[in-house]
C-alpha cells in the first residue's frame, strides 16, 4: 500500500470527523526522505542539517498541540559523527511532502552495518601493511658497531660515513611515515568503532521510543495520585493569624495577583535587617490592625501570594573570612524566609497556608493576560503562531503553567470541603472547583496586568534628583548611623591608628552616636568640604555622659544615606513610602524618608500660609500653569529664597525681613513659571553668534538668571593648568525681542548650589565606535561621553581651596618677589633670624622666593628658589660679615666644626623647589616666601626636556612653565627647558 493509500472508515472525534492514514507516523518507525534539505528553508517548519533525499532516518519522538501531532523529531543518522550529529525537526504541515514510511528499514540498516564492518576490516588491513612513502633501505657494506679496527687500518672513510648519514635519514623518514600511517588508520578505525555504536544504540532508542506510551500513561496515573494527595491536604500546613467574624456567605473568593513580601508590607524589626520567618507571633500581632489587613488583602474575602523576605539577610554573622558553616547556615535559613505561602482572608478571619512545593514554581496567583501572551512570544518579540515549530513548546510552558495554577484551586478545593477553610461560604459542597461554570460564579480575579498605577522614577533616582542641589546652606536628612566611619566623621575616632582584635590597624572610635535616628540638619562648608553637624557621646568608662558636636561629612561615598529636603515634597515621601514596586528595597531607604517626610510635612505646614499667597498671586496674575508643576514651582521659589538668607531658614511672618522674604520667592516664582523655553533658546542663540557651548542656566532668585558656559582660550590663563573653572555670567533678557544679554563675567566651579535653581542643563554627546575585532566586549561596543554640564559638574579644581580670580592674581607674584631679591637683601636682619631652636633642636632658616609657575602631575604650583639664610649672607658678606657669621654659628652649636666647614667651603647653594599655590596665598604681598614648606624639589631628572623624545620624558612629571630672569640667572639649566618668560 503507498503513501496515499487511506482507510475508508471514519474516525470520530466529537462532533467532527476525519480519516486517518493507515501509516500513521508512530515514534520508533524509520522513515526515508523523498526531496533533498538544504539547511537553508523557512526556520518555522524545518530545523535540520543539510540532509540528501533517500536518506533513512529514525522518528524519534512526536510533540503534540491541541491533542494533535505538531512537530516529528527525527533522529540524526548513525553515520554522523557525534560533533554534529542534531535532530531534525519537520512541522507536521510539511511533513508529508518530505518524507514516506520505509517499510524496509530494517534491511537498509543492515547493509548500512555490514558496510561499516567491511570498511573497519579494510582499515585494519591496511593498518598491517607498510606506509606507501617507506622506501628500501640498503644495508650498509659494514657494521659501525663493530669493535676497533686493528692497529694501521682506518676506523672509517669518508664514503662510509655519508652511507651511514644517508642509512639514518632514511630510517628516520621511513619511522615517521610509519607513524603517520598508524595514526590515521587508527584514528579512522576509531571514528568507524564510534559509529558501530551508535548504530547499536539507535536500536535501544527504537525500543524507548515504542514505550514512551505506556510511560507516558503511568505518569497520568501518578498526576492524578498527587492531585488527590494535594486535595486530601497531604504536606499543607493552615495557621491561623487572626480570629473573629467571617465574611458574608455570599461575597465571591477574590484572587490577588501580586507577590507581597511581609517585611516590606509590614516594616517590622528594621533594626535586625527587617522582618523574617522567625517573628510570625509579630505578624500575627500587626494583623489586628483593620487598616494593615485592608491594604494587603482588600476584599473581605480574598487570597493572596506572599513570603517572609524576598532579599538576602544576613541571620549568622561569620566569625571569620570565609566562614562556610555560616554562609550555609545564611543560605538556609533564608531559603526558608523567601518560601511562598498563601495569605487567605474570610471577613476577620486570617490564615496562613503553607507547605505545598508547586507554591514554589509560581510567581503570582491564577494566570493573566499578559502572562498566557508571553508564552507564545519568541526572543525577537515575534508572536509564535500555529504553524511555527515552536508552538508545541510554547504549549507546553503554557499547560504547565496552569497546572500549578490548577493545583492551588485543587489544595483550595479541599481545604474547604473539610472546612478547614471558608466553612462559612454559601459554595455547593464537594462542588468542582475547576469547574469554568464554578469559576465564574464564585471567584474573581484582580489582574495586575491590566491594573493602572502612578508611573515615577526609582527611589534612586528620586534622591539623586533632589540630591544635586547638595551645597552649603541647604537642609538634609542624613542616616548617621549607617556612616558612622573615621573618614565621615573623624572626630568621632583617634586621630592615630592602632592594632584591634583582628590584627588589623584602625581608628579606634572614642565617641558614639547620641542619636540613632536619622538626623535632619543644614550643610555647612569648611575645607575638607560639605558636612552637618551631629551630636556624640563619649564611650569611655573614666568620661561617660560627655558630649560634644562633631563634624559629618558629606562626601560622595554618603550620598546613599542623605537625602536633601528643600525642594521635596511630602506626597512623594508619601508614595515612596507605601509602593510595594518601591519598596523592594525599603532597608536602603526607609528610616531616612520617614524622618524625612515627618520634617517636610512641619515645614509645609509652617509655611501653608505663604504657599498659599503665592497660589493666589499665581492666580491672580493669570500664569498659565499645571497644578501639580505649579506646587513644586513654588517649593523650590521657597527653597531659592530660604537658602539665600544668611539663618538658611524661613523668617516670622512679623519680622522685619519677611517681605524681602517674600518678594524674593515671588520673584523666583513668577521666573519659574513663565516661558522658560523661551529662555533657554535665547541663551542658545546668543552663544551660536559668539561661537561658545552653554553648560547650564540657573534662577538665582528675585528674577535673576545665571548662564555658565565652557571658558574660551582668550579667558583661560595656560599658566594655570586645564580648564577646570567654568566661565558665568549674569542674564538678562530684552522684555521685547527677549534676546539674551550676558555681562559681570566670572570664573568658578560649576557646583550644585543651594541657592540657584536648574532651569536647564545641556548635553554634549561624543560617541567613540567600538572595534568589532577586540576581545573585551565594552571595547566591541560603541562608547558615549557627555561633555555638557554632566561633565563640568565632575571637574575637580587644580587650584586648592583657591577661587580662580585669586590664583590668577598669584601670577604675578613671581615678578614681584624675583624683583624684590635683585634689589637687595638685608643682610644684618636676614643673618639674624637665619638660626633658631625647637624642641632643643638647632633650626636653620631658610631664604626663598617665587621665580616661576611649574605644574606638577598637572597641577599648577609656585617655582621657588631657596638657599640656606646663613649660607646666603656668608657668600655675599665682606670679611667682617663672614667672621659674623662664623661667630654665629660657633654660639649655637656645641661642635660647631663640621657646620662651619660646610659653610666655608660653599656646600649649600641654590635649590629650585615648588609649592601648592593654595599655601602661597597668604604670602601674595610680602617680598619673600621664607617662613613656607615646599611640596617637591626639581631637578633634572624630574622636569621634562623639550629636547628629548616623549618615550625619555615619560618618567619626568613636572613641566616649567614660565621662569623669570633671576630664575634663569640662578638656574641657567632649568631655562632651557621653560616655555616662557615671566
Amino acid at each position: 500500500m503507498n503513501e496515499n493509500a487511506l482507510v475508508v472508515s471514519a474516525v470520530e472525534h466529537g462532533e467532527s470527523s476525519r480519516f486517518e492514514r493507515f501509516d500513521a507516523p508512530r515514534p520508533g518507525t524509520y522513515w526515508r526522505l523523498l526531496q533533498d534539505v538544504t539547511g537553508e528553508e523557512d526556520g518555522k517548519q524545518i530545523e535540520s542539517n543539510p540532509l540528501d533525499a533517500g536518506i533513512v532516518l529514525l522518528l524519534e519522538s512526536i510533540e503534540y498541540a491541541d491533542g494533535e501531532p505538531h512537530v516529528y523529531k527525527f533522529a540524526a543518522h548513525p553515520g554522523v559523527p557525534e560533533r554534529e550529529a542534531y535532530p531534525s525537526l519537520f512541522h507536521a504541515d510539511c511533513f508529508w511532502r518530505y518524507w514516506t514510511y520505509c517499510p524496509e528499514a530494517a534491511q537498509v540498516r543492515e547493509r548500512e552495518l555490514l558496510a561499516l564492518h567491511q570498511e573497519m576490516a579494510q582499515t585494519q588491513a591496511r593498518l598491517l601493511e607498510p606506509p606507501p612513502a617507506a622506501k628500501p633501505i640498503a644495508n650498509l657494506g659494514y657494521d659501525p658497531s663493530a669493535p676497533t679496527q686493528a692497529e694501521g687500518q682506518a676506523l672509517a672513510t669518508p664514503e662510509q660515513l655519508r652511507d651511514m648519514t644517508v642509512y639514518a635519514e632514511r630510517l628516520k623518514k621511513n619511522a615517521e611515515a610509519t607513524q603517520k600511517w598508524i595514526a590515521k588508520h587508527s584514528e579512522a578505525l576509531k571514528g568507524q568503532g564510534e559509529a558501530l555504536a551508535r548504530f547499536h544504540m539507535e536500536r535501544a532508542t527504537v525500543g524507548l521510543a515504542a514505550a514512551q506510551g505506556q510511560l507516558d500513561a503511568v505518569k497520568g496515573i501518578l498526576r492524578t495520585v498527587e492531585n488527590l494527595k494535594i486535595y486530601t491536604g497531604d504536606g499543607v500546613e493552615v495557621t491561623q493569624l487572626r480570629q473573629g467574624a467571617s465574611a458574608p456567605a455570599e461575597l465571591p473568593l477574590t484572587i490577588y495577583q501580586e507577590l507581597l513580601s511581609l517585611d516590606e508590607e509590614l516594616l517590622l524589626h528594621l533594626e535586625v535587617n527587617g522582618l523574617d520567618h522567625t517573628h510570625l507571633d509579630s505578624v500575627a500581632t500587626v494583623l489586628a490592625d483593620d487598616a494593615l489587613l485592608q491594604r494587603l488583602v482588600p476584599a473581605a474575602r480574598g487570597m493572596v501570594l506572599c513570603r517572609f523576605r524576598s532579599s538576602y539577610k544576613e541571620f549568622v554573622k561569620p566569625s571569620r573570612p570565609g566562614d562556610i558553616g555560616a554562609a550555609m547556615a545564611n543560605q538556609q535559613l533564608n531559603q526558608i524566609s523567601q518560601l511562598h505561602m498563601l495569605l487567605v482572608r474570610d471577613g476577620e478571619q486570617v490564615y496562613l497556608v503553607e507547605g505545598p512545593e508547586f507554591l514554589q514554581k509560581i510567581k503570582q496567583l491564577m494566570p493573566n493576560a499578559a502572562e498566557q501572551l508571553g508564552h507564545f512570544s519568541g526572543r525577537n518579540g515575534e508572536t509564535i503562531r500555529r504553524d511555527d515549530l515552536a508552538y508545541a513548546m510554547a504549549q507546553r510552558r503554557q499547560l504547565g503553567a496552569l497546572d500549578a495554577y490548577a493545583k492551588v484551586l485543587t489544595m483550595l478545593w479541599g481545604l474547604r470541603d473539610r472546612d478547614v477553610l471558608f466553612a462559612n461560604w454559601a459554595v455547593p459542597a464537594f462542588a468542582s472547583w475547576l469547574d469554568w461554570g464554578f469559576q465564574e460564579r464564585y471567584l474573581r480575579l484582580v489582574d495586575q496586568s491590566v491594573m493602572l498605577g502612578v508611573e515615577r522614577p526609582s527611589y534612586d533616582a528620586y534622591r539623586q534628583q533632589q540630591n544635586q542641589y547638595l551645597a552649603a546652606g541647604a537642609w538634609v536628612a542624613v542616616r548617621a548611623s549607617a556612616l558612622f566611619e573615621q573618614r565621615f566623621i573623624p572626630g568621632a575616632f583617634a586621630s592615630q591608628e592602632t592594632r584591634q582584635f583582628n590584627n588589623r590597624w584602625a581608628h579606634s572610635r572614642v565617641y558614639g552616636l547620641k542619636q540613632r535616628t536619622p538626623i535632619i540638619g543644614c550643610v555647612r562648608r569648611d575645607k575638607r568640604g560639605d558636612y552637618i553637624e551631629v551630636p556624640l557621646v563619649h564611650e569611655g568608662y573614666n568620661r561617660s555622659g560627655r558630649e560634644i558636636t562633631g563634624k559629618l561629612y558629606l562626601c560622595r561615598e554618603a550620598m546613599q544615606e542623605v537625602l536633601v529636603l528643600d525642594r521635596v515634597h511630602a506626597s512623594d515621601l508619601t508614595y515612596y513610602l507605601t509602593s510595594r514596586a518601591q519598596r523592594r528595597s525599603y532597608n536602603d531607604y526607609i528610616q531616612l524618608f520617614q524622618a524625612a517626610r515627618t520634617w517636610v510635612a512641619e515645614r509645609d505646614r509652617a509655611e501653608g500660609p505663604l504657599r498659599a499667597e503665592l497660589c493666589q498671586a499665581v492666580a491672580a496674575a493669570r500664569i498659565p500653569h499645571d497644578a501639580d508643576a505649579l506646587e513644586g514651582a513654588i517649593t523650590a521659589a521657597l527653597a531659592v529664597a530660604r537658602t539665600a538668607r544668611r539663618d538658611k531658614c524661613s523668617p516670622a511672618p512679623d519680622s522685619s525681613s519677611y517681605p524681602a522674604y517674600r518678594k524674593g520667592a515671588l520673584d523666583t516664582l513668577h521666573a519659574l513659571l513663565t516661558d522658560q523655553a523661551g529662555r533657554t533658546a535665547a541663551v542658545d542663540a546668543w552663544c551660536q553668534r559668539q561661537g561658545r557651548r552653554p553648560l547650564r542656566l540657573v534662577s538665582t532668585g528675585k528674577g535673576e538668571f545665571k548662564v555658565y558656559l565652557e571658558p574660551v582660550a582668550s579667558e583661560h590663563q595656560v599658566l594655570l593648568g586645564d580648564a577646570r573653572h567654568a566661565s558665568s555670567a549674569a542674564v538678562t533678557f530684552d522684555p521685547h525681542t527677549g534676546e539674551a544679554v550676558l555681562g559681570g563675567w566670572q570664573r568658578e566651579l560649576l557646583r550644585a548650589s543651594a541657592s540657584e535653581h536648574v532651569i536647564h542643563d545641556w548635553k554634549y554627546i561624543t560617541r567613540f565606535a567600538g572595534d568589532p575585532v577586540a576581545t573585551s566586549y565594552l571595547d566591541r561596543h560603541d562608547r558615549t561621553i557627555d561633555d555638557g554640564a554632566a561633565k563640568w559638574l565632575a571637574q575637580k579644581s587644580l587650584l586648592g581651596t583657591l577661587r580662580y580670580d585669586q590664583a590668577e592674581s598669584l601670577l604675578a607674584l613671581p615678578v614681584q618677589q624675583s624683583d624684590s631679591f635683585r634689589r637687595g637683601l638685608d643682610m644684618a636682619n636676614l643673618a639674624s633670624h637665619a638660626i633658631s631652636s625647637r624642641s632643643n633642636k638647632i633650626v636653620r632658616h631658610r631664604l626663598r622666593f617665587a621665580i616661576g609657575i611649574v605644574h606638577a602631575r598637572g597641577r599648577p604650583c609656585m617655582l621657588m628658589a631657596e638657599h640656606d639664610s646663613l649660607a646666603y649672607c656668608y657668600a655675599n658678606a665682606n670679611a667682617a660679615g663672614k667672621q659674623a657669621c662664623v661667630d654665629l654659628i660657633r654660639a649655637w652649636y656645641k661642635t660647631p666644626e663640621p657646620a662651619v666647614q660646610r659653610l666655608v667651603q660653599g656646600e649649600l647653594d641654590w635649590t629650585p623647589c615648588y609649592v601648592d599655590l593654595s599655601a602661597v596665598w597668604t604670602y601674595r604681598d610680602q617680598a619673600r616666601c621664607d617662613d613656607l614648606d615646599h611640596s617637591g624639589t626639581l631637578f633634572e631628572g624630574n622636569v621634562l626636556d623639550p629636547a628629548l623624545s616623549e618615550k625619555e620624558n615619560s618618567e619626568r612629571d613636572i613641566r616649567c612653565m614660565g621662569l623669570t630672569s633671576v630664575g634663569a640667572e640662578l638656574f641657567p639649566w632649568l631655562a632651557s627647558r621653560t616655555l616662557q618668560a615671566l
